[in-house]
């Protein structure tokens, strides 16, 4: 009898309930030994590993990875400043262009500002 079969054939002879040949009582045992001993495991690599990370140093970066680091920072913020100008300059040519009219209140309430998560139907 192959494996396969004689798994199937232990577990309706058992029951469904696993193998028979552990009592219940050191089944129990190992089964909350091994959940301790990760858990345990768990709680002490959490709790430890950022101070042997920074007793070996590893926590700091090369200089290689800090001129990365800087110059894409910068490349950031030129990419940024550059889409800010951008935005301003679209939002000024639209109030030069548009008729004089007087500003609308600033707690008015508007479609096109209304959330997209939010539904048609709720605003009512």
């Amino acid at each position: 009898m192959g494996w396969p079969a004689r798994r199937r054939h232990d577990r309706a002879r058992h029951g469904g309930r696993g193998d028979q040949r552990l009592p219940d009582n050191i089944r129990e045992f190992i089964a909350l030994s091994a959940t301790l001993f990760v858990l345990v495991t768990l709680f002490v690599n959490a709790t430890t590993l950022g101070l042997v990370m920074h007793a070996l140093g590893l926590d700091k970066l090369s200089r290689l990875e800090l001129a990365l680091r800087d110059r894409v920072l910068a490349l950031s913020r030129v990419n940024v400043e550059h889409h800010l100008q951008e935005i301003m300059r679209r939002r000024n040519a639209r109030v030069e262009a548009s008729p004089s009219t007087p500003p609308r209140p600033a707690m008015q309430k508007s479609n096109r500002c209304r959330p997209s998560w939010r539904s048609t139907s709720m605003s009512g």
